[in-house]
This record gives structure tokens, C-alpha cells and sequence, in this order.
């Protein structure tokens, strides 16, 4: 914001040295007599003032709901699988099935998160399944999509969506193995 002030103790003791500012014209000047002031413009720069919208400045409450219903056709015979459900930092994981190929699970996950928009839109969904033995687990396959890829959706989900994996992090020169279906939805939070 820029501005101008006057300076009172400066007074002329002439009448025909006229004082003009930047685009002014001498028509528009009044008729003054001659003690004059003279105007000193504000030298000070104004700060740019930048404004975000607030709703985009501010973090906000999410909340994605993720329900494993089932996988068929996984790779092998008498498996245990589970499914880790993996989003950014937190992670959680259904019930072991053992001894098949094709378990049912119809598991709900909840996942609430205080962030802002653009960092919660770049986080990323990952659902793995599982072998799990006794002591180790190996992974049979896995796919991974973007939070912002489920929420630009229609009403914000991709329901009950079939999702082929492949094994080794969705390699694309692998054929698709195995199908995995679940419902994610993503929703502000009031």
C-alpha cells in the first residue's frame, strides 16, 4: 500500500515555483496562495501480501474407510494370506486365512488423518498380500494407487473395485495375478 503525507514546515516564499507530482496536471491544481505545502511521497515498499484460501492454508481432517471383502485366484495352493493395508505412515492388516487360495474377509479399516490438502492428496494407498507362516511372511503381490486418485472419483469411492495385482510392486512386464476386492472411500471430515 503506498501513500503520501504533507509536510507543514516546509513553506515557500515564492508564488511562481510551482510544486507539481507525478501526473498531475496544473488545470486540476487549486488556486492557492503563497504559503504552499509541499507533498513527499511514502518511499517505504509496501509488503507483497500474499493470500492462500484459508480452506487450503489451514490442515483438515480426512477420514479413509477401506473395506477388504475378498481375493481370489492368488498365486499358490493352501496359502495364509492376509492383506496389509499400508497408507503413508500408518498401517494395518486383516485376519490370516489359512490353507486358501481365495479368503473371504469383509474387514473394515478406518483411517483418520489432520493434514493439509495437497499432502494428504499425494499420499499413497498400498494393499499387500500376504503368505504369512509361522515366523515369516512373504509377499504374494501388491497394488498401490493415490489418495487423490480415489477421492476425484464420483462420491469420492471406488466401490467394490477389483483390483488385479501383480507380484514384485505391480511389474509391468508380469501378467496380473490374483484379484483383491475391496471399497475406499475418502471423505473430508466435518
Amino acid at each position: 500500500m503506498t501513500g503520501s503525507f504533507k509536510l507543514n514546515s516546509e513553506v515557500e516564499s515564492a508564488p511562481e515555483a510551482s510544486l507539481l507530482l507525478e501526473g498531475e496536471n496544473t488545470d486540476d491544481k487549486p488556486k492557492q496562495s503563497a504559503a504552499r505545502t509541499r507533498t513527499i511521497p511514502n518511499t517505504n515498499r509496501s509488503k507483497l501480501n500474499t493470500r492462500i484460501q484459508d480452506s487450503e492454508a489451514k490442515p483438515q481432517s480426512f477420514q479413509i474407510a477401506i473395506n477388504i471383502t475378498e481375493a481370489r485366484q492368488l498365486v499358490g495352493e493352501n496359502i495364509d494370506p492376509s492383506i496389509v493395508i499400508e497408507i503413508g505412515d500408518e498401517k494395518k492388516q486383516t485376519s490370516v486365512k489359512e490353507g486358501t487360495n481365495a479368503p473371504f474377509y469383509n474387514e473394515y479399516f478406518v483411517f483418520d488423518f489432520f493434514a493439509l490438502k495437497d499432502v494428504f492428496f499425494d499420499k499413497v494407498i498400498k494393499l499387500t498380500v500376504l503368505h504369512s507362516k509361522m515366523l515369516r511372511s512373504f509377499s504374494v503381490g501388491s497394488f498401490k494407487l493415490d489418495v487423490w486418485t480415489v477421492y476425484k472419483q464420483p462420491v469420492q469411492e471406488v466401490i467394490q473395485a477389483s483390483m488385479g495385482y501383480s507380484p514384485l510392486e505391480m511389474n509391468i512386464f508380469e501378467p496380473v495375478q490374483g484379484l483383491l476386492e475391496s471399497e475406499i472411500s475418502v471423505y473430508p471430515k466435518a
